[in-house]
């Protein structure tokens, strides 16, 4: 799934980025500063989208757990 995740991301970039860039105008060395320019801005928030999804989607998963194990009586005499 994540490897799944990555390809599309990796294709999204190539369509809407580097695809464009490279049929525009300008040198090769224009073309390539481009493209570097917008990985540079990309990645980060990709990354930092990735990863506030990720913590999001754990704290999700523990409290699921906490409420199962406290269900189940594994938890007992603690309060949120």
């Amino acid at each position: 799934m994540t490897v799944d995740i990555a390809d599309r991301a990796v294709a999204m970039f190539d369509d809407h980025i580097r695809t464009p860039i490279r049929r525009g105008t300008g040198t090769a060395e224009q073309k390539a500063e481009r493209l570097v320019a917008a990985f540079e801005v990309l990645f980060p928030a990709v990354t930092s989208l990735v990863s506030d999804h990720f913590a999001g989607v754990l704290l999700e998963r523990a409290e699921a757990a906490l409420a199962e194990a406290e269900r189940h009586g594994a938890i007992e005499g603690r309060t949120a």
